[in-house]
């Protein structure tokens, strides 16, 4: 009737409750089976309304109930009696050890004929017994005594398959983020790239390990949500024991294998699988807290890519990704709580949000966006920048892709259009893979020679083209925003407010650079640039995140707008 167990549904809510008390369960259980269950029970009672029912037996159940069946759930479990009156079917609980269900069974039906609906290997004695015997799931050990036995219930496979599904092998491209150390700093040897693909293989184990984890702790809240519901703990296609098991494996495999071959790369994993098991019992029911996490637990993905390299990361990286990933654990709240208010509801299962948290959310994770952008326009000046690379202006070109790509996900986020995993949602797009590519392009130049290095400095601190370009995008960035803040009507709600806190801020960005552009180039020069500059991202957003007309009058002026600018520069 539950595709799960009660036993290890409790065992789920005691873990989560009191994390604290794990050997407790141990104690508990070397007093046997039978008194585990009931100091179990007596401590923790899974929520009945929050079970994996079978609903094609409810079904069956309720159908003999309308007949004038009588129903008697018989069960050893002390919550038994919780779920009879949740699906308020049954006449009567019958409290049964598995020895003496038959005895029992007599003496309450009389004598009686009855039929029996259950698993064929609890209860084999009663197979002898019954009139006509319901297998659930699977085809019985051996024939009724009467009658041909109905397998009934939905169909009920192996957990292999249920398993594979429940570590997500699809998040696992968010621990390529331990290559980043190796490609930032140009190492591109098979020393690196083979101690950067063993951490990635213990990531993606500890990750697995993770998601097991914090799907079991979470099945009840699941079961409420509007898509989690199908994942395979709450649904109940794997038992509760089988996902504990597997991830304390692959938490062992993971550890074992970078123990075995590199100790500071085990302490990092170490510190990663600590912290996704402190977020998954304690951190994410802390208002704001989860989100650092989240986006810390991103970054330490990175630290773990220098740590197998031994590349020190620099602090322009670590600072442009925790901004990045904070920004997108934002968007990942943000979608959650938007999808909430369109379902009518206002508090979160399991978190500390509430659906009018969705202003601020989507106010700090649009600034955090642009503070990455920032800090990612910032490094262009760095000595690692200068020395990597000869043409270091090429890299600005990253810079407006990151703007589309963040802003688009962001427009998205306040439609409704991103789901609540963002970075699953983007990785398989189009403009994902065109951004992808034009980073790479942008990338690519080669290093230059030491001697290059300090012309290469002076040339490009003074170069007033790179703040000229940077002003135009802050530009267009403000227009941007000031546009989206329309979208959603004239009401001065907290939503655009953000929208135009953050245009203002962007202007303010664009000033200052603008500023020191004039300093370094004429101002007859530096206008003209601009305007050029800035005309052409704000077409191009236009049409790629607003949808906007791409008209041949538009197309036309704004390259006569980009030729006089080149001209004039000339």
């Amino acid at each position: 009737m539950i595709r799960s167990s009660l036993l290890w549904e409790a065992v789920a809510v005691f873990l989560k409750q009191h994390s604290l008390r794990l050997i407790t369960l141990i104690f508990w259980r070397l007093l046997g089976r039978a008194e585990f269950a009931r100091r179990l029970f007596a401590a923790v009672a899974p929520d009945a309304a929050a079970l994996p029912y079978d609903r094609q037996l409810l079904a069956l159940l309720g159908a003999k109930a309308a007949k004038g069946r009588r129903l008697i759930l018989a069960s050893d479990s002390p919550h038994a009696a919780a779920v009879a009156q949740h699906l308020a079917l049954f006449d009567s609980v019958l409290d049964i050890s598995p020895g003496r269900q038959p005895e029992r069974l007599a003496q309450a039906l009389h004598g009686g004929p009855f039929d029996y609906l259950g698993r064929a290997r609890g209860a084999p004695a009663l197979w002898a017994q019954c009139r006509v015997a319901y297998p659930v799931g699977r085809a019985p050990a051996g024939p009724a005594r009467e009658g041909a036995a109905k397998p009934v219930g939905e169909a009920r496979g192996g957990w292999c398959l249920p398993l594979l599904k429940a570590m997500r092998p699809r998040q696992w491209m968010k621990n390529l983020l331990v290559f980043v150390p190796m490609l930032a700093g140009h190492v591109l040897t098979l020393e690196a790239l083979a101690q950067s693909a063993l951490a990635f293989a213990a990531f993606c184990l500890c990750a697995s390990s993770a998601y097991l984890l914090n799907d079991t702790l979470d099945a009840r809240d699941d079961r409420a949500h509007a898509s989690k519901y199908k994942r395979p703990i709450a649904a109940g296609t794997l038992p509760i024991g089988v996902a504990l098991a597997a991830s304390t494996l692959l938490a062992g495999a993971a550890l074992a294998l970078c123990a075995r071959v590199d100790t500071l790369l085990a302490l990092s994993v170490l510190v990663y699988f600590l912290s996704t098991v402190s977020y998954s019992i304690y951190l994410k029911r802390l208002l704001m807290v989860d989100i650092v996490t989240l986006a810390m637990l991103f970054s330490l993905r990175i630290l773990g890519g220098a740590a197998s390299t031994r590349i020190e990361p620099s602090f322009w990286l670590l600072a442009f990704s925790f901004f990045l990933f904070l920004s997108l654990a934002l968007l990942k709240r943000h979608s959650e709580l938007f999808n909430l208010h369109q379902q009518g509801k206002k508090n979160t299962n399991g978190r500390g949000y509430t659906t009018a948290d969705r202003a601020p959310i989507g106010m700090m994770g649009i600034n955090s966006a642009f503070i990455a952008v920032l800090i990612f326009s910032l490094y262009f000046n760095s000595a690692n920048v200068i020395r990597l690379y000869r043409q270091p202006a090429f890299l600005f070109a990253i810079v407006p892709l990151l703007v589309f790509w963040l802003g688009r996900l962001w427009t998205l986020s306040f439609r409704g259009e991103v789901n609540e995993d963002p970075c699953s949602t983007s990785a398989g797009t189009r403009s994902a893979w065109s951004l992808s590519a034009c980073v790479s392009a942008s990338s690519s130049p080669p290093a230059c020679s030491p001697q290059h290095f300090e012309r290469s400095s002076m040339n490009f601190l003074q170069n007033g083209l790179f703040w000229c370009a940077l002003a135009a995008a802050a530009s267009a960035m403000a227009t941007y925003l000031i546009k989206l803040s329309h979208l959603g009507g004239s009401a001065w709600t907290l939503g655009r407010l953000a929208y135009l806190g953050g245009a203002c801020a962007t202007y303010g960005l664009g000033f200052v650079c603008y500023s020191v552009a004039l300093q370094k180039m004429p101002m007859s020069l530096a206008y003209p640039l601009m305007t050029a500059i800035t005309m052409s991202v704000v077409t191009i957003v236009g049409f790629l995140a607003l949808g906007e007309a791409l008209t041949v009058s538009k197309v036309v002026g704004t390259l006569v707008i980009a030729v006089g600018a080149f001209i004039l520069s000339r």
